[in-house]
């Protein structure tokens, strides 16, 4: 236990966003006997951020023993985790809260409500990467054990359901997240009050499921009451306002209401940019929808010229295995096809396909897009045999896919 109570050098807080946030958390960094030896040794080597792989191989992290005991390094490094996850750097926060979870399972036990939390934020953590499946499994684990350690009504049970019908909804088990959505908006409005926080994001994520399953009129009017509730009671840049307002413009997308999607992202652009910074994944993901509204409005040079800004950025942010990464190329890849521009969309699509097939299986429908267009474009090259042969596949895998 000796480390624990070495003394440790200066923090160097980092640059920028992250260096703000940090600065938020402890007003007062020179101080360093404010933090515990293990924050100061995470904190000191935020400034390069390869610093995560070579911190969790130490032995103070590899060694659970050395700091199993100590609630307070759990919390600050659960604290740290949190903030990495606000400036957009899923990764490294993901891989902090799995030890997080670890550290906490073992000292406070693996149902104690602290350790749940911990779990629950791993769960987003794996959502905010795409890794719905993952998050669902720990989802439910975890609304299981609040309901037996908390109670059904509890706060925190609510938003582990509301948590989790989100995940079902994207691995598109429709009927169970819409089931499960209603009930725990239901009960979360009941519990916390109509304009409490958790209420409006329940509110807010239901109305998201009922616009992708066609129940667009329904979907805008809670959206639309939802987001003047966010406004007044959060104010109009909190980052749920402005989530508000990218939902609001994925739904007036959906009904072909494609210029005022594209005038409500730029407003959204304008705040994430300076508040979060251009490669924030918020302001990446607006750069994207914007470019999906571009397209809509056939103004594809424009489309195209955003979409490769903006893959280029979630290669280096995201990853280029990330599933929005590849939703990203497959849409750059189709406005290079509608601008003539057929091998170069061919080689893009080409090199998406083989990720997609690798990294989300052959039946998913990412990899049935990929390799549809693909096929579309060697048929404008001439290449017909092997366009029709990759067609057949496609077909094939749709028939089995669970979203066919």
């Amino acid at each position: 236990m000796a480390v624990l109570d070495a003394a440790a050098g200066q923090l160097a807080l980092p640059q920028g966003v992250l260096g703000k946030k940090l600065a938020e958390l402890w007003p007062h960094p020179g101080v360093s006997a404010n933090l515990p030896a293990a924050l100061q040794l995470v904190a000191a080597e935020l400034p390069n951020f390869g610093w995560l792989a070579e911190l969790l191989a130490r032995p103070l992290f590899a060694d659970c023993a050395v700091i199993v005991y100590n609630r307070s390094v759990i919390f600050e490094l659960e604290r740290l985790a949190l903030t990495l996850s606000t400036c957009g750097h899923y990764q490294q926060a993901a891989a902090l809260l799995q030890k997080v979870a670890v550290f906490s399972s073992r000292t406070l036990g693996p149902i104690h409500p602290a350790t749940l939390t911990s779990h629950n934020h791993l769960a987003h953590q794996l959502g905010q990467l795409g890794r719905h499946a993952g998050a669902a499994e720990l989802l439910e684990w975890v609304m299981a054990s609040r309901q037996r350690v908390l109670g059904p009504d509890h706060p925190a049970t609510l938003i582990s359901g509301n948590d989790l019908a989100n995940h079902l909804g994207w691995l598109g088990r429709h009927a169970d997240a819409l089931e499960l959505h209603q009930r725990t908006a239901t009960s979360i409005q009941r519990v916390l009050g109509p304009k409490h926080p958790a209420t409006l994001t329940s509110g807010t994520n239901l109305a998201g499921l009922l616009g992708r399953l066609g129940r667009h009129d329904e979907a805008l009017e809670l959206l639309q009451r939802n987001l003047s509730s966010r406004e007044q009671v959060l104010g109009l840049e909190h980052e749920d306002t402005l989530s508000s307002y990218s939902k609001l413009a994925s739904q007036l997308s959906r009904m072909g209401r494609h210029a005022e999607a594209a005038e409500l992202l730029c407003r959204v652009l304008d705040v994430e940019q300076r508040l979060l910074g251009p490669e924030h994944p918020e302001t990446l993901s607006s750069n994207y929808n914007l470019a999906h509204e571009l397209s809509e409005l056939e103004r594809n040079a424009e489309a195209a010229e955003l979409y490769q800004k903006t893959l280029a950025s979630m290669q280096r942010v995201l990853g280029p295995e990330h599933h929005t990464t590849l939703l990203c190329a497959n849409n750059m890849a189709h406005e290079l096809g509608q601008l003539g521009r057929h091998a170069e969309a061919a080689q893009l699509h080409q090199q998406t396909f083989a990720i997609t097939q690798r990294v989300l299986g052959p039946e998913d429908l990412t990899t049935f897009i990929s390799g549809y267009n693909l096929a579309y474009h060697w048929g404008h090259l001439g290449r017909h045999a092997e366009a029709a042969e990759l067609h057949q596949q496609t077909r094939a895998s749709m028939q089995q896919g669970a979203w066919a």
